[in-house]
């Protein structure tokens, strides 16, 4: 059965899947479905900065990724959905020139410490990720794994996601969640999840 094609809003985030996903262990990707009334409000609200994020990683641009945090708060990362990291605003705008080597968490099979700096680990993978996807969730989880997929208090979030391939059974899918606070009338970035097919 062939999942139908992906719809587009103004911004090109495809119309997603409305309800709740299994994890995924079938040998096909989820299908597509319209936003609700909700969603779509969200997702024209957070458009600026959304934008504002993708182009920042696009463009390797620390410094303006850095300007979209909330006013002294820092950017909170998440692998896995477990550790979380702390990134200060200062830190995040000085990641190319001044890398901070750090312990991420472990590995996911071998449970190796995973250290390093966000430049080299993170960077690439959510850059690829926010710049190529094929399904968008809206305050839902895309893709889920063995992992727990772990929301945000106060935050609303996007789930950008790779559903993988056929050849792999659909388990080489990958995640990036923004989740975004509103501070008054803007919505600012506040957390960055990673998330992957677990063994």
């Amino acid at each position: 059965m062939v999942s139908p094609a992906p719809r587009f809003l103004s911004f090109a985030i495809p119309i997603l899947l409305a309800g709740a996903l299994p994890m995924v262990t079938r040998a096909q990707p989820p299908a597509s479905r319209a936003y609700t009334p909700a969603q779509i409000e969200f997702t024209q609200a957070v458009k600026p900065t959304v934008l504002a994020v993708r182009g920042a990683f696009r463009d390797r641009d620390a410094r303006a990724l850095a300007r979209l945090l909330p006013p002294a708060e820092p950017l909170l990362f998440r692998y896995l959905g477990s550790r979380v990291t702390r990134l200060s605003a200062a830190e995040l705008g000085q990641m190319f020139a001044r890398p901070r080597v750090r312990y991420w968490g472990r590995a996911d099979g071998s449970g190796k410490p995973i250290r390093g700096t966000f430049k080299d680990l993170w960077w690439p993978r959510i850059r690829r990720r926010l710049l190529s996807y094929d399904l968008v969730g809206v305050d839902e989880f895309v893709m889920s794994g063995n992992a727990p997929d772990r929301g945000l208090p106060g935050a609303r979030f996007l789930d950008f996601s790779s559903v993988g391939s056929k050849q792999y059974g659909y388990l080489d899918w990958e995640s990036v969640r923004l989740f975004f606070v509103a501070r008054g009338s803007r919505w600012y970035l506040k957390a960055i999840d990673l998330s992957h097919w677990t063994i």
